[in-house]
């Protein structure tokens, strides 16, 4: 933005701007801040919150916490009313940076007061051990909304007793100062709050304790962790503590979330998540976040892909959703078309969502219902009425909701119809599999398999399939790709045509089947390319086992 732009900027009152009470009153420190800072991308941080404490010494650490976030988050919020929709991500972060910043604060302040009151807590090690406070959710993500609740979990390595002359056990010391942390955030004041504070996700929900140890959160997610905490701890980041004392431990939760092979069986897993979300796209269908297409399905789209394959692909592995919509695409995860439309609607939404929740400072998910407020938001978001901007935005949460329907959508029986030799022969290759011994779910599967193949492929190919079947009966998540992905079960069945090669390695070596997924259609589908390939992927499986 040019010099003549950024003066007309700082001394810019929209007409409109009293439909958004929470920023319109801090309308002065506002026009004080654009003075300093012109751009979102000028904002020092750490220079304004010097400059505020010096000129707010008055208050105490609650106030202090508490008008800074509130007056900082009023101007980020209008700075984006000026901003085009692809620049919201440098608000969500700059958001994000700083609720980091104020937590980072909170910490601090209650780790002087612990350790002037109780001393200090020695880990195995006998360093001081510290409380690590680990993000979740969107501030997880660096994507924060504007009014949303921060998703926390709090752990420590610390063991034995302080050593101040008031000494506290650990476990105590740790409580305490969790519990103060909170109040110091969490509570209301004559300034507000700083943030609702959200410790549900902590090992075994609000029944756990508060504050637990590193050790105990790596057990309880190797042995009690489920499938929705995969997807909890995959935005996981931390922002206050030692990073390098975390370092096993975010190995650790790493291995829990990402598998080192193919994570196919997710999407059996998926299933049940995927009918919570149908639901509540039923209950909630005007709302952002949760109704048909929102938020919440965007976002679970690219976490299933990021946990499916990002064992395999380790440039999938990340918090931040914005990042992968180009990532997935890049690695063939989704198309190009299914890549732009989830992107453009997660922006829409997101946008559109902050600007709801900026109006009053309320974490909402809905549309204004007033009409005057209706129009600004037409205006702000680039569409020339209210009827106009509803229209794009349903036709986004069409597609989006198309999209997952597709991702997430169960494998759809053969429409072959198989004649009375075939129905024997697929009787014989059943007997063969000896499906009694395999959980129901497993034994349909491989049952569809051998119908689909009997109707495909001559005799002496299905007999051949069937034993590949076989051994992937300890293999489910196999199964369900090869139902789910038609180009990798035609890959099998073609290979197994040329050559019995095929069937011999396949049976040796199962984990080559994720070869043929990942299998580019433009190379020819050679006996030789794919003995060279295999061979070094066989090595590489041998050498980490």
């Amino acid at each position: 933005m040019n010099a003549e732009n950024k003066a007309t900027r700082s001394s810019l009152t929209p007409d409109w701007l009293p439909l958004f009470p929470f920023i319109h009153s801090h309308g002065s420190t506002i026009q004080d801040l654009q003075t300093t800072f012109p751009d979102l991308a000028d904002y020092d941080l750490n220079l304004d919150w010097e400059q505020f404490v010096a000129a707010k010494s008055h208050l105490d650490k609650f106030g202090q916490l508490r008008q800074f976030r509130q007056s900082r988050l009023a101007y980020m919020a209008f700075q984006d009313f000026f901003l085009p929709l692809s620049k919201h991500t440098l608000t969500m972060k700059l958001v994000s940076e700083l609720a980091d910043f104020l937590l980072s604060q909170a910490w601090h302040m209650v780790n002087t007061e612990m350790q002037s009151r109780y001393g200090c807590i020695k880990n195995q090690n006998g360093d001081v051990a510290t409380l690590q406070v680990f993000a979740l959710g969107k501030l997880g993500t660096c994507e924060l909304n504007y009014s949303s609740d921060i998703d926390l979990v709090f752990v420590h390595d610390g063991a034995g007793m302080s050593d101040g002359e008031r000494s506290l056990d650990a476990e105590s010391w740790f409580m305490r100062f969790g519990k103060k942390m909170i109040q110091l955030l969490d509570s209301f004041t004559s300034d507000g709050r700083v943030y609702r504070v959200d410790m549900r996700l902590r090992p075994f929900g609000s029944a756990g304790p508060l504050v637990c140890s590193k050790d105990a959160l790596a057990q309880y997610l190797i042995n009690e962790g489920r499938d929705w905490e995969r997807f909890a701890w995959m935005r996981a980041r931390l922002i206050c503590g030692d990073e390098w004392a975390c370092q096993s431990l975010m190995k650790e939760i790493n291995a829990f979330i990402y598998r080192r092979h193919l994570d196919y069986k997710v999407f059996d897993a998926l299933a049940k998540i995927k009918q919570d979300i149908a639901l509540e796209h039923q209950v909630h269908e005007s709302d952002l976040k949760l109704g048909f297409g929102g938020i919440r399905t965007i976002e679970f789209i690219v976490q299933s892909l990021q946990v499916v394959f990002g064992g395999r692909i380790k440039q999938l592995q990340g918090v931040a959703i914005h990042p992968q919509f180009d990532k997935l695409l890049f690695h063939k995860k989704i198309s190009k078309d299914n890549a732009s439309v989830l992107e453009q609607a997660w922006l829409w939404l997101r946008k559109t969502e902050n600007l709801a929740q900026i109006v009053q400072d309320q974490d909402t998910h809905e549309l204004p219902q007033d009409d005057d407020l209706q129009a600004v938001f037409a205006e702000i978001l680039g569409s020339e009425s209210w009827t106009l901007l509803i229209s794009q935005l349903t036709g986004l949460r069409q597609s989006v909701d198309q999209i997952f329907a597709e991702i997430f959508s169960h494998p759809k029986q053969d429409e072959h119809q198989l004649n009375a030799q075939q129905q024997i022969l697929l009787q014989t290759l059943i007997d063969e599999l000896n499906l009694s011994r395999v959980p129901q779910d497993t034994a349909q599967k491989a049952k569809q398999l051998l119908e689909i193949c009997l109707g495909k492929a001559n005799r002496e190919v299905c007999l051949d399939f069937t034993r590949v079947v076989k051994v992937l009966l300890k293999r489910p998540n196999y199964l369900l790709m090869l139902l789910k992905e038609h180009n990798v079960l035609h890959n099998v069945l073609q290979l197994l045509q040329q050559d019995s090669y095929f069937k011999d390695v396949l049976i040796r070596y199962p984990v080559l089947f994720e070869q043929l997924f990942e299998y580019q259609p433009y190379r020819a589908l050679s006996t030789e390319h794919l003995r060279q390939d295999w061979h070094s992927l066989i090595a590489k499986e041998t050498e980490v086992e």
